[in-house]
């Protein structure tokens, strides 16, 4: 059942806000974003996952302001332990402003980086965001001369420099670009090459990335990070009382459609993520469809491609700007409600309805006699009810049934 938390009078109320859960970020985290900018919410683990408000904020993208349809994600990264930091990049924060607008931002977030700490530097295999590098290695001899490369590949065929100098040290005089580059070094007394390095930049704060492929996003427009068998995505809402479902490949840098939704994405619509290192919780993530019945929350599982609807209902009607948050250590989901009220609470270990309600998915008609025993509805993949005397061609349909099968 929903359990009400404390209300958090400043950052809820607001008519345009979303909140997420970030997995190692300040330890545990849940961050909120509205017109003032990105709060944090601290778990406590020693109390229960109680938590408190930390008035902790970061800035925008200039000229940016959350508007109808905002909503963040977050995407934790794995790395090295910061006692050795080699890897600095702590975890990417995903952006997009809604107001009729598509745009898409990314945050990043590290851990300070300073070249002295390091005999090598950059580290090999790490991710900086320092653009203008310092590169340093341990000298070879006391009166050696080096020669020094830096390429786009490992063939070293794109070279950027190659450099004769006389110290251990070479501090590039130009920015780099976002991207993965490669180093090495030789004795001038040595034919030798050293290893291959490697290293990736990566420039700290906001970068727009590429906007969704689709007409603006609208009140209902929401987004989740997933990871789902190795694969890195983003899913978004775009609202407006649309089905439309887009799938954002973090490796791929590009969008792709996804299976439309069977629920309308109204005002209140939100996604969240269940990623969590297990294959069960891989499976699925969670939403709500706002704007009145069915007030519940549902669980989208990607290996069945299938709705399934939550056992308990929501605690109030979802209205503009409310947002839903999972916590996969404790199975917790968060809630807000919207409409420019502080209301905020957790529903503990929540239940679905598995063998009461399902909703399915199937791309042949063939699958329709083992619905023959059950109440059924029958939807086009874009949500259009289909009537028992109209004819089924080829294509992707939903099932509604009042018994799971």
């Amino acid at each position: 059942m929903w359990t009400s938390l404390d209300d958090i009078e400043y950052p809820w109320r607001t008519i345009y806000g979303s909140f997420c859960f970030a997995k190692g970020l300040w330890g545990d985290a849940l961050l909120y974003v509205n017109e003032f900018g990105i709060y944090r919410y601290c778990f406590w683990y020693p109390n229960g996952y109680e938590g408190e408000w930390v008035n902790y904020r970061i800035p925008l993208p200039s000229g940016i302001s959350p508007s109808a349809g905002t909503s963040i994600t977050y995407r934790p990264v794995a790395y090295v332990p910061p006692s050795i930091r080699a890897y600095f990049l702590i975890g990417q924060l995903y952006f997009i402003p809604g107001g009729d607008t598509n745009l898409f931002y990314r945050y990043n977030f590290f851990h300070e980086y300073q070249a002295a700490q390091f005999s090598i530097a950059p580290p090999d295999s790490s991710i900086i965001p320092d653009t203008i590098p310092l590169f340093k290695w341990e000298s070879l001899t006391a009166s050696d001369s080096y020669q020094f490369e830096l390429a786009y590949d490992k063939n070293f065929d794109s070279i950027i420099i190659s450099a004769k100098i006389s110290t251990n040290q070479y501090q590039l005089s130009f920015p780099l670009k976002n991207g993965t580059y490669y180093w090495r070094i030789k004795s001038l007394s040595n034919p030798n090459w050293s290893k291959i390095y490697t290293f990736q930049i990566l420039r700290s704060g906001w970068e727009r990335l590429r906007d969704l492929p689709t007409i603006p996003i609208d009140n209902g427009g929401a987004i989740c990070y997933h990871k789902y068998q190795n694969a890195e995505s983003i899913y978004a809402f775009v609202g407006n009382e649309r089905h439309d479902f887009y799938c954002y490949s973090i490796n791929g840098h590009k969008w792709l459609p996804d299976l439309p939704t069977l629920l309308p994405q109204r005002r209140g619509s939100s996604i969240a993520s269940s990623y969590k290192d297990t294959i069960f919780h891989n499976r699925f993530f969670l939403a709500v469809f706002g704007g009145g019945p069915p007030d519940r929350y549902y669980y989208y599982d990607l290996d069945y491609h299938r709705w399934e609807e939550g056992y308990y209902e929501l605690p109030d009607t979802l209205k503009e700007g409310a947002s839903l948050a999972y916590y996969p250590e404790s199975s917790w989901l968060y809630l807000t409600i919207g409409g420019e009220r502080d209301s905020f609470y957790v529903c503990k270990n929540p239940i679905f309805k598995n063998n009461n309600f399902a909703i399915h998915s199937f791309k042949n008609e063939k699958f329709l006699s083992n619905f023959q025993n059950f109440l059924t509805k029958i939807y086009t993949s874009t949500g259009v009810l289909i009537k028992r005397k109209d004819k089924l061609l080829k294509g992707v349909y939903y099932v509604k049934t009042e018994k799971g099968i």
